[in-house]
């Protein structure tokens, strides 16, 4: 297993199932819709609470990792793009990255404006929802550990 994807699964922890968190229940960051996704079939919370960290890795590999393995060679960068990736999709990820590239490819800078930019929408994101506001301190925890 990849170590971003371990430090990620590390982060993440074990089985969660908040009401206020959009994402239902959760296992090391894996949501119940994403288990569905990857499995293919509708996967229910004791399905949730028996996934392997095996398992969640593969998912992150597959669903989070791969797309941005050209990032591969910068770890911290890609670590950045893809912790980010599973906690604000893939698309999203993708988009930022295309607005960033238009004013530099450099790695540095990328991640400077990279890391400005998903700080940015934590606080979109709390606006919006004030219920997001439960998570905030955990958000800017696991943010911290990018900060460098």
């Amino acid at each position: 297993m990849l170590q971003v994807i371990s430090d990620i699964i590390a982060r993440e922890g074990g089985f969660v199932n908040n009401p206020n968190d959009l994402g239902g229940a959760t296992k090391y960051g894996i949501t119940q819709k994403t288990l569905s996704d990857y499995r293919g079939v509708e996967c229910s919370v004791e399905d949730m609470r028996a996934l392997t960290v095996e398992e969640a890795g593969a998912i992150y590999e597959k669903i989070y990792a791969k797309p941005f393995e050209v990032w591969a060679q910068h770890i911290e960068l890609y670590a950045l793009i893809v912790d980010s990736a599973v906690q604000h999709g893939v698309s999203r990820v993708q988009g930022w990255l295309a607005d960033i590239l238009k004013t530099t490819s450099d790695p540095n800078p990328v991640y400077k404006f990279f890391l400005r930019k998903r700080m940015q929408f934590y606080g979109e994101i709390i606006t919006a929802r004030p219920k997001n506001a439960e998570f905030a301190k955990g958000w800017m925890v696991r943010l911290s550990t990018f900060i460098r």
